[in-house]
């Protein structure tokens, strides 16, 4: 059967770990992200620190852009989201 689109606005700990577990859950969902800076998967907790120089800019990224789209999900950086119609699509 196929399924819908599921569109989640906006990457970082929580927008990734939507769509993997939909992922997990809807093998045959088609699921974007919509992430409006170049980085979609980063943790939050740590970036004090790395923006106070204590820590390496790789410590807050969690995932690669490839590593997001091996796994199924459609990945659009550097866009963002002004307006939603929900019969758009």
């Amino acid at each position: 059967m196929k399924m819908g689109t599921t569109v989640i606005i906006g990457g970082g700990t929580m927008g990734m770990r939507t769509a993997v577990t939909l992922r997990s859950l809807l093998k045959d969902e088609r699921i974007v992200i919509i992430e409006k800076t170049p980085i979609a998967s980063w943790a939050g907790c740590p970036i004090p620190y790395y923006i106070s120089g204590r820590l390496p800019e790789s410590s807050v990224i969690l995932d690669s852009p490839d590593d997001i789209r091996k796994r199924g999900i459609e990945l659009y950086e550097n866009h963002e989201v002004v307006d939603i119609d929900p019969d758009g699509m």
